[in-house]
């Protein structure tokens, strides 16, 4: 059942993505026109918009809001470290609820992915071969796009996961990384590999089938992250 219906003055194109804030009075929205937005919602009025263009929209369709904050201070959501760039490094913002700022960048994540028995390497090349690479207008095969954040342990860290950014490969590199929340340190770092009852090593690292997603939960009292497999198990 709908309970209410919202349509605020001056906000132009789809909704792409919205996150709540702790007060349930206010709600940070993503539209398909890659703007973001502050709604208060007993008013229908836009508090603040900014834009966060990025180069290669059809990529995305639309920002992606992650997550707000426990004390609704901030929100999480995707970027680009340099959107004039086709291959700018996609990565995660940490933007402020006052205004809409950009608080915090995180560094772009390259691949670790490499199987030796598939001779698949997605790794980092170094700069004179990556600079070749993109010189001769080949996409970068080492770089990784966050897909899910999310504050954790009170909001003190970020439970982050991401995949490879190019059709193919992106079916089985996946990271999960925890971030401190104000230095940005990476406190886990973990690298998918194959369920080993149903590995198959003729296959890049021993995946038969491909993570089209990587869902993940964390549970506080017990300070474990559960991850779902394609193979049908947690």
């Amino acid at each position: 059942q709908i309970l209410s219906r919202h349509k605020p003055d001056r906000l132009d194109g789809t909704v792409y993505s919205f996150k709540f804030l702790p007060n349930g009075t206010q709600a940070v929205v993503a539209t398909a026109d890659f703007r973001m937005h502050l709604i208060d919602l007993p008013s229908n009025g836009v508090v603040w918009t900014v834009s966060n263009r990025m180069n290669l929209e059809r990529e995305f369709d639309g920002n992606t809001i992650y997550d707000v904050s426990p004390d609704g201070s901030e929100f999480l959501c995707n970027g680009q470290i340099d959107p004039e760039s086709p291959s700018g490094e996609r990565t995660l913002y940490i933007r402020s609820v006052k205004d809409g700022s950009v608080v915090k960048t995180l560094p772009s994540e390259f691949s670790t992915f490499y199987s030796v028995q598939a001779d698949k390497d997605h790794r980092y090349p170094g700069k004179a071969k990556a600079q070749e690479h993109l010189d001769a207008r080949l996409g970068p095969y080492w770089m990784l796009a966050v897909a899910t954040a999310k504050y954790i342990e009170g909001g003190s860290q970020i439970l982050t996961t991401w995949k490879h950014n190019m059709t193919g490969a992106d079916m089985y590199d996946r990271r999960a990384i925890i971030y401190n929340r104000r230095s940005l340190a990476k406190l886990r770092d973990y690298q998918l590999v194959a369920d080993q009852q149903k590995a198959d090593f003729s296959q890049p690292a021993g995946f038969t089938t491909g993570h089209f997603w990587f869902p993940v939960a964390y549970n506080r009292a017990k300070k474990s992250v559960y991850h779902g497999t394609s193979f049908g198990r947690v």
